[in-house]
């Protein structure tokens, strides 16, 4: 899943909880049972990587994205962040400099 935000939340359920509820998310066979997963081999079944325009709230930014590496990015422009979305059409998948700032970890 990607979110796109300014991280600043104002309105609605702080977006922290909504996020921890679809991280929990799992997938069931057709009969209803649980489905066999192997999280430590093929990772958790659910991802949130998100996005902020501009300037932003980290912690709040930090803490919708799943606790996984490279799940939190800054892009200064919605230029750029269209720009990024048109390159994972063309098969892209990896955001590399100068397009995409990390957004950096005191």
């Amino acid at each position: 899943m990607i979110v796109v935000t300014d991280g600043k939340s104002n309105i609605g359920p702080p977006p922290v909880r909504v996020a921890r509820q679809l991280l929990a998310l799992s997938w069931e066979d057709s009969d209803g049972s649980d489905v066999a997963w192997d999280a430590e081999k093929y990772g958790p079944q659910v991802e949130i990587y998100a996005f902020s325009i501009a300037d932003a709230n980290k912690v709040e930014l930090e803490s919708i994205a799943s606790r996984l590496p490279a799940h939190v990015f800054r892009l200064s422009t919605f230029s750029l962040f269209a720009e990024f979305a048109r390159s994972l059409h063309g098969g892209l998948t990896v955001l590399s400099p100068p397009l995409c700032l990390s957004v950096p970890v005191l």
